[in-house]
């Protein structure tokens, strides 16, 4: 979908379905949580050409993301949008850090 919007110019929409596929991987939708590079490569360049400032990308982030979009999130929206930021940054062995401490974190239950 990221991709079709990309063609037609939609940088703004092609970065919140971005932000979609990284939250669903952080949180091991398909598989087990992860870090995908392909997709946090794809998010930095599809908000490099959005022309939007840091706090804007923050917001439509905060906007895209609820708490509730995975039944089970691995950490909350405000921590992985911390990871979403550090991957556009390309930070990929941070990111993976972070990640394990939550995998590794007790859960609340």
């Amino acid at each position: 979908m990221a991709a079709a919007l990309r063609e037609e110019g939609r940088r703004v929409d092609e970065l919140k379905a971005l932000m979609l596929s990284l939250f669903f991987d952080l949180n091991g939708v398909d598989s087990g949580p992860a870090i995908n590079r392909s997709t946090s490569k794809r998010a930095a360049e599809a908000f490099a050409a959005s022309g939007m400032s840091f706090h804007e990308m923050e917001e439509l982030y905060t906007d895209t993301i609820r708490q509730d979009t995975v039944p089970r999130p691995v950490m909350s929206v405000k921590d992985s949008l911390y990871v979403f930021e550090i991957c556009l940054e390309g930070m990929f062995e941070e990111a993976d850090a972070i990640l394990v401490r939550f995998m590794e974190a007790p859960t609340k239950r």
